[in-house]
Order: structure tokens, then sequence, then C-alpha cells
């Protein structure tokens, strides 16, 4: 089915059975040359992970009373490097096929309540992938408000990646993220973030509520202090609603315009910044941009999974403590109740199921079904994604080139980095972190 749809002043053709999509209108004979996306039970079957993610709530503490925090009932336990490190072996046992592992310790506090913990993992870490000769990153996203020079340097010296926590512009961020005393922490993130020596590699992360703010001014004021910018809707009570659905949906058609406008200049900084990480709109423009598609909503249960506070192993650290309808996560398995089938399959009837994989898991098993304002909110953002991977095509090749191969790489780092393993291959008698550490020092990437 040939769809037409508007974004941008600009009208898009789509072709749901192939995927290809087109300023121009197809002619017949090039909709019938299309090769169409196989079944979905082909796809599946020909899927496998090449990295996996093994979450660690370190800590169910934190410093800030944001009012949209998914985590109502926080224990301010933290959790022993012990406990946690032999959830990583069992989880290494069972997942050894892996090309590159991520050790993600975000969870639903504050990590570096629990500095202590996420230094002796980061440390094993270290030791075990010296064990395996496989990457092993450490990591995790935190409010920003402990994150000192001298902190950040410790972590920076134990390689452990981390971002921190942002909403938008300052209005936005004060509304809802204020620490215990109620006063505001924007200003006080901001500085700690320049303060930090090394911040190539210190990305923001951001979410969307009902309260809608000037997108492009908050990307305009972040991008000078951060290269990775990401934006998600927020779950639960402060998600989308009708109303604030369209006013994002608003927003999204003027950044979508000073994307144009970007093109024309032929400056790739924005689009960099949200396409580096896990941005809502980002991963439709990988997907646009790169010919890049999907079956499944998320990696919970199928290469991610979180060892919670309670003990209990959960497809994903939003999901922690959740009570879910079918009641089958215990902590005596590592539960895998999501699957690419039932992620997808959700969504089978939609026309943009492969850019868009389909509702959160979560939500849905929760009884939060698909949400209609999300929706419209995803295709909106989609089609955007679509008219100015089009325009650049046309317009600018060579920017869309550019772009086109940030896409390979970005894919490139859940696998084997072979260039990596070249080098490693040279100096036989380091070890693997040894190696790593003096690579990383001569091949710092974007």
């Amino acid at each position: 089915m040939m769809l037409k749809l508007q974004a941008l002043g600009k009208t898009v053709y789509y072709d749901e059975r192939s995927t290809f999509f087109s300023l121009g209108e197809f002619r017949q004979e090039q909709i019938q040359s299309f090769p169409p996306i196989p079944p979905i039970e082909e796809l599946i079957a020909a899927s496998k992970p090449t990295a996996y993610t093994f979450c660690v709530d370190v800590s169910d503490s934190c410093n800030l009373r944001c009012d949209y925090c998914f985590n109502e009932t926080k224990t301010g336990k933290t959790i022993d490097a012990a406990t946690a490190i032999s959830y990583l072996e069992a989880m290494f046992d069972k997942y050894g096929t892996g090309e590159k592992y991520f050790v993600d310790m975000s969870g639903k506090g504050e990590p570096l309540l629990a500095l202590k913990t996420v230094l002796d993992i980061a440390r094993w870490c270290k030791r075990k992938q010296d064990e395996i000769r496989k990457e092993i990153l450490p990591q995790f996203v935190c409010n920003g408000t402990l994150l000192s020079p001298l902190v950040a340097e410790v972590l920076q010296n134990e390689g452990i990646l981390f971002g921190v926590s942002l909403d938008g512009n300052r209005e936005a961020h004060d509304l809802h993220r204020r620490d215990a005393n109620g006063r505001p922490t924007f200003d006080a993130i901001i500085d700690n973030v320049k303060s930090i020596r090394f911040r190539d590699y210190v990305g923001c992360t951001a979410t969307l509520t009902k309260d809608v703010f000037p997108l492009v001014e908050a990307i305009d004021s972040l991008l000078p202090v951060f290269k990775t910018i990401s934006f998600r809707p927020a779950r639960g009570a402060y998600s989308f609603d009708e109303t604030s659905g369209k006013l994002w949906a608003d927003q999204y058609e003027l950044l979508g315009q000073r994307l144009l406008d970007d093109i024309r200049r032929d400056d790739s900084s924005v689009f960099l910044a949200l396409m580096n990480g896990e941005d809502y709109f980002g991963r439709y423009l990988v997907r646009a941009i790169g010919c890049k598609r999907t079956i499944t909503r998320c990696d919970a249960s199928i290469s991610r999974f979180a060892l919670d506070i309670d003990g209990n192993i959960y497809p994903c650290p939003a999901c922690c403590g959740a009570s879910i309808v079918d009641g089958s996560f215990s902590s005596n398995g590592l539960v895998e109740t999501f699957s690419l089938e039932t992620q997808a399959g959700r969504c089978l009837g939609c026309s943009f199921k492969y850019f868009c994989g389909g509702e959160c898991s979560v939500n849905v098993m929760n009884g939060f079904r698909t949400v209609e304002a999300l929706c419209h909110f995803r295709r909106k953002l989609i089609t955007i994604a679509m008219v100015l991977t089009e325009t650049m095509r046309q317009e600018n090749p060579n920017m869309h080139g550019r772009l086109e191969r940030f896409c390979e790489e970005k894919c490139r780092r859940l696998r084997t980095d072979t260039e990596l393993e070249k080098y490693m291959a040279s100096y036989p008698g380091l070890s693997f972190t040894q190696a790593k550490k003096l690579f990383d020092e001569k091949n710092k990437r974007y």
C-alpha cells in the first residue's frame, strides 16, 4: 500500500510493503521492482544479538525529588558489590556468545550514592574482559548533582562511561527536577559538567513530559555542553496526552525546519548529537538515513536484563519492581518473558512497524494499552525523518553520505571492534584492558 504523508510542508510517498520512501511519486514499475520486507517470522529466525547489556540497580535512593519519577517507593537501599558480581557472573555464563558487553548501573536511583559499588563493579569488568578478551563497558546515567570534577576524574580513570539527566532548558528542568529541599538543580548540574576535564563522551538525556518547552532553543543551549543529546517521553501519569502530544509534534516540526536549514548550510552537528545516543527522534533518523529497520521496540529480555535491589531479575530497569501481569519474574531465574515476536507482534497491522518496533512491552503488560497520543507522535517523527532524509539525499548528497556512514559506525558499536583486535594482535604481551586503553588514547572517536 502506498501512503502519502505530510511533514515540513512536503509530501513523502511511502511504500509500506518495502518501506521505501520518496519525495516524488513512485512509478508503478518502480513499486513492482521494490523487494518486500521478508515475513516477520523469517526476520526473527535470522536475528541474533551481537551485544548484551546487564543492568544493575546499585541504588534505590536519590538526592532529588523529581515529580515524575517512576520509582515511587524508594527504600534507600544500595546493593553490595558481591551480589552484583554474582549476578554478572551468572549472566556471562548464560550469554557468553556476545561480541561486546555493557554493564549499566543506572537503575531506579542515583548511582553516585553508591560510588564504591560502582567502582568495584567497574574494576571487576576489567578483570572479566581480560579473562574473556571481549569488551565490557561499564556505564550509567546520573542526575549530575554529585558529579564533581574529582568524581568525574575517578570515573574516567576507571573507564566508566557516564551521562547526565537534564530536562531541556532551565525552566523545564527546574519545574520537575528539584533537590530534597525543593531547590532548582539545572545550573549546578551544568556547572559540574562544564568542570569535567574530558567531557567529549558525556551525554545528556532528557525527559519530555506534558509540559512543553521550546525544543530548538533547548537543543541550542545544550549543544555547546554536550555532543550527545537524547530526548524521550516520560512514562506513566506524566506521559503525553492528546493535547501535549500535538504540541510536541509542533515542536518537532520546528526542529525539522531547523534541520532543513542545517542541510542547506552543511551543518550536521544537531543531526549527530541526536543520532549518536538514544534520542527518540534520533533513532528514526538513523533508520531513515542509514536504511535501518527494526522488528522490536527494544532489547528488553532479548539482550538486556536487570538486577533490582529486591534481588529479582527483570527485563529492563524501567520495570524493576513493577507488578507484571503474568507474575513470571522470580529471583531464581533468568526470565525471558519478552521476545522479538511479542514486541513487534503487538503492532503488526501498523504501516510504520519496521521503523517504530511497537509499544513498550512493559506498558502493554501492565495494562497501558497502546497510547494513541504517543502513536501519532511517533508517526509524525518518522515522517519528518523521511522528509529530512530525502531532502538531504537530493540537496546535499555529501552530507547524506557522511551521516549514512555514521549510521554504519553506530551499528558497529554493538559488534567486535576489528581495529581493536588488529591492534591487540600487535601487542600480545598486554592484557585486553591494557591494550584497549592504549588503543582508545590513540583513536578518539565521536
